[in-house]
């Protein structure tokens, strides 16, 4: 880059800068010296925050000024750097999807971001690499909720990820397509989905949009397999929903579950029942001789066991699948095929409701822990239920009746956004040719006086 200065004051500057590459760097800082004819530039590492796209000129004459955008994604004017904090976490994570919060309505308030949020971009630390995100739920709030899958993010260390935003003209990239590992969906599936998360309460949340939330009867808070739990006294412990259409299952569905037990009692424990308007209904559970089976109302009570299977009532986390597919009933044990049985269907057609921790009459209590319950009208296939032992099946009421299967580590990485870097308008009052024209485009050289005070420091 070569400047040239000449001085009419002390604190007036003419500054003629050609550009010798396509590219300015952001960051490089002018500082205009208290002692006459002189101009110089600081190191390019000292500020390198990005690289110069394209100039907009704001007001006229001796009250405009000029801002540089930088060369962000889409020629994105403004950015923040979003900083992802893994050191509580030993180990490297690759692919990972994280959570990012932003304040999306002071940024569409102050002009800065279009009111849907066409416009963001991820960029990976080089502020170069596009990085895929999801949008979940609504734009224009406080704390917009944003998915970001991350290449890489070091073990017990910190990485810092880029956000861009306002370009006007930018198209929506925000999908779930390429964030997750997979998208169970088919109708909106999924008709009840018990995080067991809140930590405390009387009431379980139901995820899945559809309302299904259930009241808990003595079941305590503690930590689960994924975040937290509840634990069931294996005596009169219970979570129940109200009864409802969206409940009932007719020619199929499936029921999912982990759970956690060491009780050495020779007694079945229910895990999850759904319970239609007569006995008929869906269960798994864990039987007298401390198997996982799954029992249905097809014709008759029929039910699979994992007879040759190991014990349960290990003290470990195990994840249970009973399956209803037509005339079939399917039993799936920690992401492994078990065994099935046929009968004729007769679930119900009515409203139904689901009890988690007991048989409706309160026989048969699980001693033990329960997590991440849920219900769907449809069987889920062996490639489903495998990804959904392998990792994390994650709900949320924005976007209902579905489940994103994502990985999980404990802790997460937690993620925090920095303050704004890319919007670049030099300091003093610039008047030029170019301003007073009205111009509004890219050039390669820029000329303009500045009025600074002693020591004023200009950025580009």
């Amino acid at each position: 880059m070569e400047t040239t200065d000449t001085s009419k004051t002390p604190y007036l500057h003419d500054v003629t800068i050609n550009y010798e590459y396509p590219l300015l760097k952001i960051g490089t800082e002018l500082s205009l010296a208290t002692t006459t004819g002189s101009l110089f530039q600081t190191s390019d590492s000292d500020f390198n925050a990005g690289s110069f796209a394209s100039t907009t000129i704001e007001g006229t004459g001796t009250g405009a000024s000029v801002r540089l955008i930088g060369a962000g994604p889409d020629a994105t004017p403004f950015k923040k750097p979003i900083i992802i904090n893994n050191s509580q976490n030993s180990n490297t994570l690759t692919d990972y999807q994280v959570l990012v919060t932003l304040d999306t309505q002071s940024l569409i308030s102050a002009g800065k971001m279009r009111l849907d949020c066409g416009d963001i971009r991820f960029t990976d630390s080089d502020g170069t690499t596009l990085l895929n995100y999801w949008l979940e739920g609504g734009c224009n709030t406080t704390s917009t909720r944003i998915w970001v899958k991350v290449p890489s993010i070091p073990a017990s260390s910190a990485k810092t990820i880029y956000v861009y935003y306002g370009n006007p003209s930018a198209t929506s990239l925000s999908s779930t397509t390429n964030i997750f590992i997979r998208e169970i969906n088919g109708a909106q599936p999924v008709k009840g989905s018990w995080h067991f998360d809140e930590g405390s309460g009387a009431t379980a949340y139901d995820d899945s949009g559809n309302g299904n939330n259930g009241t808990i009867y003595g079941a305590t808070w503690v930590s689960g397999k994924f975040k937290n739990a509840l634990s069931f006294d294996g005596v009169d412990d219970y979570v129940e929903t109200n009864q409802t259409a969206s409940l009932a299952l007719t020619t199929g569905g499936s029921l999912e579950a982990w759970f956690k037990t060491n009780t050495t009692a020779s007694t079945v424990q229910e895990i999850v029942r759904q319970i239609g308007t007569s006995d008929n209904g869906f269960e798994i559970r864990v039987s007298a001789s401390y198997k996982a089976e799954v029992d249905a109302y097809l014709g008759s009570w029929i039910n699979v066991k994992d007879t040759n299977g190991p014990n349960v009532n290990d003290g470990n986390w195990h994840h249970i699948v009973g399956v209803v597919n037509g005339t079939t009933l399917k039993l799936y044990r920690d992401g492994n095929f078990i065994n099935s049985a046929t009968g004729t269907v007769n679930l119900n057609t009515g409203n139904a409701k689901v009890r988690i921790g007991s048989h409706p009459t309160g026989v048969v209590p699980f001693n033990g822990l329960i997590d991440e319950v849920r219900i769907y009208n449809r069987a889920l296939t062996d490639a489903e239920i495998s990804d959904l032992y392998n990792y994390y099946g994650y709900t949320t009421i924005n976007y209902p009746g579905r489940v994103l299967v994502r990985k999980y580590t404990s802790p997460e990485p937690t993620t925090s956004v920095g303050t704004e870097e890319a919007y670049y308008s030099p300091s003093g009052t610039f008047t030029s040719l170019i301003l007073d024209a009205g111009q509004n485009s890219n050039f390669t050289t820029l000329l303009f006086s500045a009025t600074t005070s002693a020591s004023t420091t200009i950025k580009f």
